[in-house]
């Protein structure tokens, strides 16, 4: 009769304990991100209650060996293109600016790499991005919030 209590008592935890695991938080969703993307309603915030500045890309393209593209106009009207690296790490899209190509797109400020964007809101056809970092002007600090929303092309 105890082995059979027993029995009964361990087969009920495994139960619970089954039940009530979690994932495993580093898990990546199935994004699928290999393509080409509009960014609209991108904008960058300077500071806390900053300057909102709307940036423009014509296209960004994240392609199946990882490297990625996004093209824009820089301060003076020229098109431009910036290369980087990118990778999904759980639920966010990280950018690897190894050339300081992605510094481009904010003159004058030193940009930290990887970026990391927290991807909000994702269907096969757009997504939200959002992240912030500290960029440094000379010697000043200079926090950076930026937000925009992929949509396929």
């Amino acid at each position: 009769m105890k082995k059979l209590l027993f029995f009964a008592i361990a087969t009920v935890l495994t139960l619970a304990m089954a039940s009530c695991s979690k994932k495993d938080s580093t898990e990546d969703p199935s994004y699928n991100l290999v393509g080409s993307w509009s960014l609209t309603e991108a904008k960058a915030t300077l500071g806390q209650g900053g300057n909102q500045i709307p940036l423009s890309a014509s296209s960004v393209v994240l392609k199946e060996d990882h490297s990625g593209e996004i093209a824009y106009k820089n301060l003076f009207g020229t098109n431009e293109t910036a290369l980087f690296a990118w990778s999904v790490e759980g639920s966010q899209l990280v950018l690897n600016d190894s050339n300081n190509e992605l510094a481009k797109l904010f003159v004058g400020l030193s940009v930290p790499s990887p970026l990391k964007f927290d991807i909000k809101n994702y269907s096969d056809n757009g997504f939200d991005v959002a992240t912030s970092f500290t960029a440094k002007q000379g010697d000043k600090d200079v926090v950076i919030a930026l937000t925009g929303h992929f949509t396929r092309k």
